[in-house]
């Protein structure tokens, strides 16, 4: 006899189900029933029938209703959120301020900040018990801590030094003149050549960096012309054959 699948009916037995409430509806509820106290001079509990909540819930609201705006504003649709549950204490929670003001100064510095980075530092600074786990587990922790203070990876914005335009209308003017002296029956187009330098770094700089959320203006600060790198130099001709390329280090 094949089995028939019981479900369970809504409520249980009772049939009562439990009605839960988002952050904004909790602040909402707290607010009309302040004033229905206060404009018609109710009791909590004739406040809480007019409302049909409950007056429990309106008393423990209403002490709690300063912790309830302030989590309904620190994130993104946290406002449709039923509870404010603050979860197990983090394990960089000892390090906490150090660790803010390192990424502080780091940004204000336009350094990179990255959460290689920042488990680098809480290592640092918690060898005994951060530094010996995982690589994994560091990262996977930064990224919750960086998460709880409202960091997130964002784009580079300034780091470029001319606007578009002016380098546009530059190399609009070097073709114009350059195509003049390469048109000709006495032009070979093998003999054509169009060689470039590029940089080569030793260490490449993301255009990603933490940084608080909303901020406009995301500055980085660019590498020194002292770093170390190496010179590649591309070469192609005009009749569309690339030479080797030629790889050039400092002496």
């Amino acid at each position: 006899m094949p089995r028939s699948l019981v479900l369970r009916p809504l409520g249980g037995l009772t049939g009562k189900t439990r009605k839960r409430y988002a952050l904004f509806q909790k602040i909402m509820l707290v607010e009309e029933s302040n004033r229905l106290r206060v404009e018609q001079n109710l009791s909590i509990c004739r406040a809480g029938k007019v409302l049909g909540v409950p007056f429990q819930h309106l008393s423990k609201w209403g002490r709690e209703v300063a912790r309830l705006r302030a989590a309904s504003q620190a994130k993104r649709r946290a406002r449709n959120r039923k509870a404010v549950i603050d979860g197990p204490a983090s394990q960089l929670e000892s390090v906490e301020d150090e660790l803010l003001q390192f990424i502080f100064s780091k940004r204000e510095q336009g350094v990179n900040v990255k959460h290689t980075l920042v488990a680098c530092r809480a290592s640092g600074l918690l060898r005994e018990t951060f530094g010996v786990k995982s690589f994994n587990a560091k990262l996977k922790s930064v990224a919750r801590f960086m998460k709880k203070h409202n960091y997130v990876y964002r784009r580079v914005t300034n780091e470029a030094q001319r606007s578009i335009k002016e380098v546009s209308d530059e190399a609009t003017a070097f073709l114009e003149e350059a195509r003049l002296l390469l048109v000709g029956p006495h032009r070979d187009m093998r003999w054509i050549f169009n060689m470039d330098q590029t940089p080569l770094h030793f260490s490449y700089h993301s255009s990603r960096t933490l940084e608080k959320r909303g901020k406009k203006t995301v500055n980085v600060r660019k590498s020194s012309s002292q770093t170390k790198r190496a010179t590649a130099a591309l070469t192609v001709m005009a009749a569309g054959d690339f030479l080797t390329p030629m790889i050039i280090f400092k002496g």
